[in-house]
C-alpha cells in the first residue's frame, strides 16, 4: 500500500475564487508489482557438531503473503563445530607386564562427522599414548647359591635375588631367602691320636689309637677310615711300662708321663718313652684380648677384639664369643665453624657465623673451647674511632677460693678477643666484692675499652653481642682455674 497525489488548481489562479470544499490532492493506493519475500530471523543449527539444519523465517513487505507469491523454503543446511569434543576409549593393556612400558587408547572427535579431525581442532587433544607401570608379571630372579662358608661341618651360603623389573617393591612381599644353612664335608680331615703301647709286653699284641672326623660325624671324612688297631710284637720283654698319667695340660699341648721299669736292670736299648706329647681340652676356655679403642673419637663406632682357644681347636672351647661391638666416644669431638656473614653496607655492629659440634650434639664438645659465633665488623668505616672509651658493668659469681686477679686477667683477654682489639686497650677494675655464700662470691667489675671504633660501639649496643661477650668470658675463666656459675653484662 502507498499514496497517490494530484494537482488541484482554480482556473482564476486564486483558490478562494473556486467553490468549497477543495478536491483531495492525495489518496491511498495499493500495488504488488515489486513485492518479494524478505528473510528475517534464522534459527540455531540443529547440530552442535557436524551437519544439521536451520529454520529460515520469511516476511512479505505488504503484510499480505499472497502479494509475494510462493514462500521460499523454510529449512537450510548448516554445519556446526561448537559442540565438538574429543572422545577417549579405555586405555589398552600396558606393553610391559613387569616394570615401565606404554599403553594406548583411541581418541576421536565427537558428533556425526567423527572422521573429520579438523572439527575438534583448537581443543587440546588428549594423549593417545602414556607411560604405564605394571607388576602383574613381575617375578623374583634367583641367583646361584654360593659356596658354603664352612669346608667341614655346618655353615651358611648366600645367593643374589632381584626383581625382574629391577625394583624390589614391584615383586610380591614373599621374597625368597638370600641365605640358608649348609653343610660341607669336602674339607673334613681325620683326627688321629698317637698309637697306644702294645697290649703285650712280650710277644704278639695290639696297639690302638682313636680316629675321629673333625666334623663329629665319621661319615663326613674320606673313607675308609684309618685303622684304629694294629698288631704289634714286643721283643724287649724285660721292659715294664705303667699307664700314662693324665695330660698335664687341661687345654692345649702338654705331656703325659708313665713309669718305665726294667726289673732286671739290664734291658736292651733306651727303653720305651716315659714322656709323650698330649693335647688336653677338659679345661679349655676362650682367651679374650682387650677391646680395641673405638673406631671413632666423636660419635658412634665399633670396637673389636681377638679371641682364641688355647688348644687351637675352637670346638674345644664351645660357643665363640663376639669379636666386635658397638661403642661411642666423644673425646675427639671438635667444634666446627661456618664462614662469617657479610657486614651490612655502611652499617657496622656485628657479623655472625654458624658454630656446631661435629657430632651434632652441643654437649659432646667442650663448652669452654666453643668458638665465638658473633664478632664486630671490620669494614673500613667500622674502624673509625668515634669515642675515647666505652665501659660496661660485668657481674660474676665465682668460687670463694678464686683469685680476683686471675678473674680480671680472664675478663681482659676474653673481652679483647670478642672485640678484636689488643688486650692493652681493655682495662678491668673491681668495684664491688659482693655477697659471699657457702662456696660462691659475687664480683662486680667495670670494663673500659679505649679508642672505641664505630664498629665496637654498634656491636656493644646489641643485646645478642653482649650475650656473646659474656659467653666468651665464661669460656676463658676455666683456663685460669676460675670457672663462673653466672656472667651478666650491663651496658
Amino acid at each position: 500500500s502507498g499514496t497517490q497525489t494530484r494537482s488541484v488548481l482554480c482556473q482564476s489562479g486564486f483558490i478562494e475564487d473556486c467553490p468549497k470544499p477543495m478536491p483531495e490532492t492525495e489518496a491511498a493506493c495499493s500495488s504488488t508489482e515489486s513485492c518479494s519475500w524478505v528473510p528475517s530471523t534464522l534459527s540455531e543449527c540443529t547440530a552442535t557438531c557436524g551437519a544439521g539444519t536451520q529454520t529460515q523465517s520469511w516476511s512479505c513487505p505488504s503484510g499480505n503473503a499472497a502479494d509475494c507469491g510462493s514462500e521460499p523454503t523454510a529449512e537450510v543446511a548448516c554445519y556446526a563445530t561448537s559442540g565438538c569434543m574429543w572422545l577417549t576409549l579405555d586405555w589398552g593393556q600396558c606393553s610391559s607386564g613387569c616394570g615401565y612400558g606404554t599403553r594406548e587408547r583411541n581418541v576421536t572427535c565427537s558428533g556425526p562427522s567423527q572422521a573429520r579431525k579438523a572439527d575438534c581442532d583448537g581443543r587440546a587433544r588428549p594423549d593417545s599414548t602414556e607411560i604405564c607401570h605394571d607388576i602383574a608379571e613381575c617375578s623374583w630372579i634367583l641367583g646361584v647359591w654360593g659356596s658354603c662358608s664352612a669346608t667341614c661341618g655346618n655353615g651358611f651360603r648366600t645367593r643374589e635375588i632381584s626383581c625382574s623389573s629391577g625394583v624390589e617393591g614391584d615383586c610380591d612381599a614373599s621374597k625368597p631367602a638370600v641365605a640358608e644353612d649348609c653343610r660341607e664335608v669336602t674339607g673334613c680331615q681325620w683326627i688321629i691320636s698317637p698309637w697306644s703301647v702294645c697290649s703285650s709286653s712280650c710277644g704278639q699284641g695290639w696297639i690302638n689309637r682313636t680316629v675321629s672326623c673333625e666334623s663329629g660325624s665319621q661319615a663326613d671324612c674320606a673313607q675308609p677310615a684309618p685303622a684304629t688297631e694294629e698288631a704289634c710284637f714286643e721283643s724287649f720283654c724285660n721292659w715294664t711300662v705303667m699307664e700314662w698319667s693324665d695330660c698335664n695340660a687341661t687345654c692345649g699341648p702338654g705331656f703325659q708321663l708313665r713309669e718305665v721299669l726294667c726289673p732286671a736292670g739290664a734291658c736292651d736299648g733306651e727303653g720305651p718313652a716315659s714322656v709323650q706329647a698330649c693335647v688336653g681340652n677338659s679345661g679349655c676356655t676362650w682367651q679374650l684380648a682387650e677391646w680395641s679403642t673405638c673406631s671413632t673419637s666423636c660419635g658412634s663406632g665399633v670396637k673389636n677384639r681377638s679371641v682364641s682357644c688355647p688348644s687351637e681347636y675352637w670346638e674345644d672351647c664351645g660357643q665363640e664369643p663376639t669379636t666386635f661391638d658397638t661403642c661411642s666416644s666423644y673425646t675427639g669431638c671438635q667444634w666446627q665453624v661456618g664462614d662469617w656473614s657479610q657486614c651490612d653496607g655502611n652499617g657496622c655492629g656485628q657479623r655472625v657465623r654458624a658454630v656446631y659440634c661435629q657430632s651434632g650434639q652441643v654437649q659432646d664438645c667442650q663448652a669452654e673451647a666453643q668458638p665465638a659465633n658473633i664478632t664486630t665488623c671490620d669494614l673500613e668505616v667500622c674502624l673509625e674511632v668515634t669515642s675515647d672509651s666505652a665501659s660496661f658493668d660485668l657481674v660474676l659469681e665465682v668460687n670463694n677460693e678464686t683469685s680476683v686477679e686471675s678473674v680480671k686477667g680472664s675478663v681482659q683477654e676474653a673481652v679483647a678477643d670478642s672485640l678484636n682489639v689488643d688486650a692493652e686497650a681493655v682495662s678491668v677494675e673491681l668495684v664491688n666484692n659482693g655477697r659471699r655464700l657457702a662456696a660462691m662470691q659475687t664480683l662486680e667489675f667495670i670494663v673500659e675499652v679505649r679508642e672505641v671504633t664505630k664498629g665496637i660501639s654498634e656491636f656493644l649496643a646489641s643485646e645478642s653481642s653482649l650475650t656473646a661477650v659474656a659467653q666468651d668470658v665464661a669460656q676463658e675463666l676455666p683456663a685460669r682455674r676460675a670457672a663462673a656459675a653466672a656472667v651478666q653484662i650491663h651496658w
